[in-house]
């Protein structure tokens, strides 16, 4: 058999690109991602961002546009007068 049919593309990320499809997620093959003029249709800088900040935040705020921002109630251990340990 020939080696190509062994490979992680054939044997595990079609399969998963296919799957998601099938779940009606929005996919993209982008295995040469980097190789294209102008960039990573993506928008990640580098291979090394796994997570699409700009499309999870957009997402978030979709999910959550009723709610408003809260303020944190947390604070600082300085602010507190008490030592970092």
């Amino acid at each position: 058999m020939p080696k190509e049919e062994f490979s992680e593309n054939v044997l595990i990320e079609q399969p998963a690109i296919a799957l998601f499809g099938e779940l009606k997620w929005e996919t993209a093959d982008c295995f040469h991602e980097f190789e294209q003029v102008g960039g990573s249709p993506l928008g990640r800088e580098t291979a090394a961002e796994v997570v699409l900040v700009r499309r999870l935040r957009a997402a978030l705020e979709k999910l959550n546009r009723r709610r408003r921002p809260r303020r944190s109630r947390r604070r600082s251990r300085s602010s507190l007068g008490i030592a970092a340990g």
